[in-house]
């Protein structure tokens, strides 16, 4: 019977090991999504300053309904510094989704970016009020997964302390 003991891991080194694995891998991820949402903020503030000015043509748009306010949300085609042209997204304010239609050329603010080691076109219409949205879903994920492993952790320490 004593020899059966030898080869048991008790449950707390389990959940001890996988709550210092999850908290690691989702520490990472909330580094990697706070670094790449704070890059592209102060991208976007250097974009109404040193962004190139180019004409686009709006392709698309489309219109939902997020709780009690409606956002407008167009996509136009901007070219990049080899003429290439991109395809970007945009959520306009109210003033200039009456002002355009699918079609028309739009004045553009654009400019290249290093994101991770990929060059990123960020575009922006001029005269747009609305605010740019954040990578709001990946970061509310990994603060969960923090959680969760801390979680973890405080039942592994709930489970040594009571010697199971």
């Amino acid at each position: 019977m004593e020899q059966e003991n030898q080869y048991y891991t008790p449950l707390y080194k389990i959940f001890f090991i996988i709550s210092f694995i999850l908290l690691f891998v989702f520490l990472i991820l909330f580094s990697l999504v706070k670094n790449k949402n704070e890059t592209l903020l102060n991208s976007y503030k250097l974009l109404e300053k040193e962004g190139r000015t180019t004409f686009s043509v709006l392709v698309d748009q489309h219109s939902i309904k997020d709780g009690k306010k409606k956002r407008f949300i167009y996509t136009y085609l901007v070219p990049d510094n080899y003429g290439r042209m991109n395809e970007v997204v945009e959520i306009v304010d109210q003033q200039i989704n009456k002002k355009l239609r699918v079609g028309d050329t739009v004045l553009t603010q654009s400019m290249t970016i290093q994101l991770f080691g990929r060059s990123v076109l960020i575009s922006k219409i001029v005269g747009n009020l609305e605010k740019r949205t954040i990578d709001d879903f990946l970061y509310k994920l990994s603060a969960f997964g923090i959680l969760y492993s801390l979680v973890i952790g405080l039942i592994a320490i709930f489970y040594k302390l009571t010697g199971k």
